[in-house]
């Protein structure tokens, strides 16, 4: 204690003195101004002095408070001092204002922008009164008023032509790039200032010359984050200087595990977030050089740096913005890392905002990267957000936009529909939309999100009803009258909410929804995207006899026969078909008020359908639609319906009305087969978790002649619930079965993402078990083996990889996770696949889940498999999304050394390639133990074997005769067949004359290998006669083998006499005479050695 109170008295002590020795400063300073007594070198001592009190805050806020600035200004403003006082006097000025607002704005009052422009020119080879000044304009930018001063000063030329003038000086480049950075910052006119005076080429020339300089390359990130900002033309510059290159050049030397510039870092996200938005070309530059694995990374081990997190995921959305590949490259460990960033920081609203950004590029448009979003619980995320922050404009704008990225189930993401669904999104859309009801902007989008939500999910019909939709869709539509966006959405939403609700109907008739689609259809009667869905929103409407009647009253009548007349004598392609099936059901619906069939009967519309009904075939759906419209015009008494009825059976189902939907669904089944034109019933009941019903409606005849409607939705629901018997039951249905077949390419196994995200393996088994499902896991589908890993449902990775029997390269990325996932990687670390395949068992599976387990495995060869990602743990420096030291500390001590010796031929691999093996030996060894020449699909696992054996031959040569010659031999006992290897006795013999070519002794290599090629080469007998058989393989392998022993026998022979002599293919009796002397050298050489061994002993 007695220590510490001495620390503190001695610090006041420094502070007391310290603060003396400011006044002493500044009263010299003044009575300086006042009287001139002092001579310059007081003066400039005290600058000197000054300059280096002031880099002590409380200094600068001890001149700022007495006056010094004015005293400074005075002095400086003085042409006739020394230029080493006016340096000083630039030292003091620079120090004062640096990072102190205040003072910022003192000194630019008092005059000292102009100053410094001023006198700049009148010292141009003055080096250090230049960078001073550098400096000092450097410090004084960073305040928005001198920044517009210097804007007016023109000192942005000035900057750019000291940089060119001093091109060598890397201390000045430092200082000009960062003045260049603190003057253009959010500053467009400074910007175009510096752009005209080239700037571009500057920067590009500093980064180039001074790759080594720390500081330099961060400021001029920062500067190229600032110019790049919003000028698409100084992208497209410096993309032509390759400051893309030079960027990522500069984060890959100080940017690198584990020691990160977090400054460099920050600067540099910033500069690449800048120069790839909304620019293709840089975002497949940056791509290109490895960019994106870089910021995935920057994500993964800056977790706890918020800021950096911020910059991360702005680049992130920049980089996929628009550009598909750049999206497929980011992938699945980019929406992981980012939804991990919005769940770490859910209380920071940049990082929220910049997320839910980088959520919807990587999502629109990109089905794979919308189920990973939904895999790491994308949606949950969006819309705990959008709950967080209600008033914030960018977060609700950024939020809808995802909403509909993530969850538009055209492109196969009705899981994330639901998962939306399931997470409020209805009612946060419909709330926050109202609560901004001045922007279009936010508007448009929030029709889209609604759009995204109802679309092809009839159970979001009554949660977005509940929150007011059918009012908001209307009102939105009427206050963004002539906004071709606002019509098209909003038609295509008043379509999907009447379509199976007669309930919205009434709301929407109610809220102006037949205004709003007729004054959508007349201001844009020849928009070909917006027709479509307004003529639907009249067809479902008018199933609401009110609308029908209000439609008329309007003049939709005249709307719809004004479309139709537009087709007569125009080629119908099938596009403009289906809209015109489309017209021809809303004269039909529309026709259902009696005084609507007189209008069109006035409108001579069934002329019109007479004409077009002659150009086309009765049989094709326009044909049949034209005649039905024709018959509804005329039939003026509309046939009695159930409609009311299966619209209450569908009504009791979406409140949980189970007895309702019973009572009504038993009368309907007898009165109107025709009651469930769909399987919604069917999909609530399961929804809302109601298994015993669902089993019931599925006893009924007209449910399971339905039930694979909506595209399979009801199965989809069933399999998220993880309800067996129900799965099981409608995978017994043809038109299910079918419909898992005849979906949109790339979609197969949605219905297999249902019950694997969930963690629904029983489930899984069942789906597994379906001939489509299985043939996409095999070929080419790795989305469901990933959604898995990312949920940590390992039970199903291991299921699925039995399945598609070799893993995908995309799956090693999910191995990075494990350390977040599990509390102790060192004893829990699933490594999921390593498989066994006894003969004996048939085709079986085991797995390692465990270290122990898989140290156990290791130390049998039959059982050890070696995945990409395994041959990556060998090789660390190869795999570019890096564990933790930590988890690679515990590696190391338990499984690594094991893993190492079985690894260690492929530590060479090419990264390109990480699956295709190098050593020839453990190649035949790997194959033989594991019985994979055994395998159905041997060629999908293995390759073609004699392929691949040659193509090891050859490679194995670099590491030595010896090596490559007895990996041969041991692979070819091991996996060729006797007739298949003659071809190789050819590929052993030519390199071994090769070899003797180039002074290599091979005698003993022959001495191994012809017994081999006597006794088992010829297949069928020992006989040498058999050489001469006709079969060209075996022509050509007695030729070899009588070069190699005519070789052995005239060594200094010409080559082209030995050739001559043995002509093109050697005679059988050639072969015999090389042997007999062979063998009779061969046997001297023997007795020879044995009497030297003997001598030696």
């Amino acid at each position: 204690m007695a220590g510490d109170t001495a620390d503190e008295q001695m610090r006041a002590n420094a502070s007391t003195v310290l603060e003396r020795v400011c006044d002493f400063v500044h009263q010299i300073l003044g009575e300086y101004v006042q009287s001139g007594r002092f001579s310059s070198l007081i003066v400039q001592k005290t600058f000197e002095l000054a300059a280096f009190l002031v880099r002590a805050v409380n200094h600068q806020n001890w001149f700022a408070d007495h006056g010094t600035c004015s005293h400074v200004y005075h002095i400086i403003q003085n042409q006739t001092l020394a230029e080493l006082i006016q340096c000083g006097g630039l030292a003091v000025v620079s120090g004062l204002s640096r990072n102190h607002v205040g003072n910022q704005a003192q000194l630019g009052d008092m005059g000292f922008c102009e100053w410094i422009c001023q006198l700049l020119p009148n010292y141009p080879e003055h080096q250090l009164l230049q960078r001073g000044g550098l400096e000092t304009i450097r410090n004084l930018a960073s305040h928005r008023e001198n920044q517009d001063r210097f804007g007016r000063l023109v000192a942005c030329t000035s900057v750019c032509g000291l940089l060119r003038q001093y091109a060598d000086d890397v201390q000045l480049q430092t200082i000009g790039l960062s003045a260049i950075w603190d003057l253009t910052l959010n500053c467009a006119h400074n910007q175009q200032q510096c752009i005209e005076m080239q700037v571009c080429e500057l920067i590009a020339a500093a980064m180039q010359r001074y790759p080594e300089e720390r500081m330099l390359q961060l400021k001029a990130c920062g500067a190229i984050w600032c110019l790049a900002a919003n000028q698409q033309a100084v992208k497209e510059q410096f993309a032509a200087l390759g400051v893309c290159a030079l960027v990522y050049a500069a984060v890959t030397q100080f940017c690198q595990s584990p020691t990160i510039d977090r400054h460099i870092g920050f600067q540099a996200l910033g500069a690449i977030a800048n120069l790839a938005l909304n620019h293709a070309a840089n975002q497949t530059r940056f791509a290109a050089l490895g960019v994106c694995e870089w910021v995935i990374k920057m994500l993964s081990v800056s977790s706890a740096d918020v800021g950096l997190q911020v910059q991360g995921c702005l680049t992130v959305w920049s980089l996929a913005s628009h550009n598909p590949t750049v999206k497929s490259r980011l992938g699945m460990r980019a929406c992981e890392q980012v939804c991990q960033a919005l769940s770490r920081y859910a209380d920071n609203r940049d990082v929220q905002y910049r997320g839910i950004g980088a959520l919807c590029a990587l999502a629109q448009g990109h089905v794979r990267n919308a189920h990973f979003v939904g895999a790491c619980q994308g949606g949950v995320l969006i819309c705990n957000a959008l709950a967080a922050y209600p008033a914030d404009r960018g977060i609700q704008e950024v939020g809808f936009g995802a909403i509909f990225a993530v969850g538009f189930s055209e492109t196969g993401n009705t899981v994330n529909n639901v998962q939306l669904a399931e997470a409020g999104a209805c009612q946060l859309v419909c709330r926050w939309a109202e609560y901004h009801p001045d922007d279009p902007a936010l508007q448009v989008k929030a029709l889209g999100a609604m759009l995204a939500l109802v679309l092809h999910n009839p159970i979001n019909h009554t949660a977005l009803s509940e929150a007011g939709a059918c009012e908001l869709v209307c009102d939105i539509m009427r206050k963004r009258a002539n906004m071709r966006e606002v019509y098209e959405s909003g038609c295509g939403l008043i379509w999907r909410l009447s379509m199976y609700s007669e309930h919205n109907r009434v709301r929407l008739m109610a809220a102006g929804a037949c205004e709003c689609v007729y004054e959508a259809l007349t201001a844009f009667p020849h928009d070909m995207g917006l027709r479509p869905k307004g003529v639907l929103a009249v067809i479902y409407l008018s199933h609401y006899e009110l609308a029908a009647r209000r439609w008329g009253e309007l003049g939709m009548c005249h709307v719809i026969h004004e479309i139709l007349s537009h087709y007569v004598g125009i080629p119908v392609g099938p596009m403009r078909e289906a809209v015109g099936v489309r017209i021809c059901q809303a004269v039909s619906a529309l026709c259902g008020d009696p005084a609507n069939q007189q209008r069109f009967i006035d409108l001579n519309t069934q002329q019109t359908l007479l004409t077009l009904g002659t150009a086309h075939h009765s049989g094709t759906p326009l044909g049949r639609a034209l005649r039905e419209a024709q018959q509804a015009i005329e039939h003026l008494v509309r046939p009695a319906s159930d409609a009311g009825q299966h619209e209450s059976v569908r009504e009791a189902a979406r409140m949980g009305q189970w007895d309702e939907v019973r009572r009504l669904s038993d009368y309907l089944v007898s009165e109107s087969p025709a009651w469930a034109e769909n399987s919604e019933v069917l999909c609530c009941a399961i929804a809302k978790n109601h298994q015993e019903m669902a089993q019931q409606l599925l006893e009924k005849p007209a449910v399971r002649k339905t039930a694979h409607t909506l595209g399979n939705l009801a199965l989809c629901l069933a399999a998220k619930q993880g309800f067996v018997a129900i799965v099981q039951t409608l995978l017994t249905l043809s038109d299910v079965r079918a419909n898992l077949v005849n979906t949109t390419a790339g979609l197969e196994n949605e219905v297999l993402y249902w019950a694997v995200n969930p963690g629904h393996l029983s489930v899984v088994k069942l789906l597994l078990q379906q001939e489509s499902i299985r043939a996409a896991v095999h070929t080419q589908d790795d989305m469901a083996l990933l959604i898995a890993g990312l949920a940590s449902h390992w039970p199903i990775v291991h299921e699925l990889q039995a399945c598609a029997i070799l893993l995908s390269p995309h799956v090693r990325q999910l191995f990075c996770k494990q350390p977040y996932l599990l509390p102790s990687p060192s004893a829990e670390l699933a490594l999921c696949v390593p498989y066994h395949i006894p003969i004996s068992l048939g085709f079986d599976t085991q797995y390692a889940t465990t270290l122990a387990e898989l140290q156990a495995m290791l130390q049998e060869m039959g059982y050890f498999d070696v995945p990409a990602f395994l041959q990556n743990l060998a090789n660390r420096h190869r795999f570019p999304l890096e564990f933790p030291e930590s988890l690679i500390d515990q590696l190391a001590q338990s499984v690594m050394p094991t893993v190492e010796a079985l690894l260690a031929p492929y530590h060479h691999l090419d990264a390109v390639t990480p699956d295709t093996p190098v050593n020839l030996l453990w190649y035949s060894q790997y194959v033989a133990s594991k019985h994979l020449m055994q395998h159905p699909n041997v060629r999908a696992v293995i390759g073609d074997v004699p392929t691949v054996l040659r193509s090891l031959f050859f490679m194995a040569r670099d590491e030595g005769a010896d090596v490559a010659l007895s990996g041969l031999y041991r692979a070819m006992d091991l996996l060729l067949k006797p007739n298949e290897r003659v071809p190789f006795y050819t590929e052993v013999l030519n390199y071994l004359y090769s070899l003797s070519v180039d002074g290599t002794d091979i005698w003993r290599y022959i001495r191994e290998w012809l017994p081999r090629i006597l006794q088992e080469g010829l297949v069928r007998s020992y006989e040498l006669t058999l050489f001469d058989l006709s079969d060209p393989v075996v022509q050509e392998c007695r030729f070899a083998l009588c070069h190699c022993l005519s070789l052995l026998r005239y060594p200094g022979q010409d080559p082209k006499a030995r050739t001559s002599a043995l002509g093109t293919h050697a005679e059988l009796k050639q072969l015999e005479d090389l042997l007999a002397w062979f063998h009779s050298v061969d046997k001297i050489n023997d007795a020879v050695a044995a009497f030297e061994m003997k001598v030696h002993v």
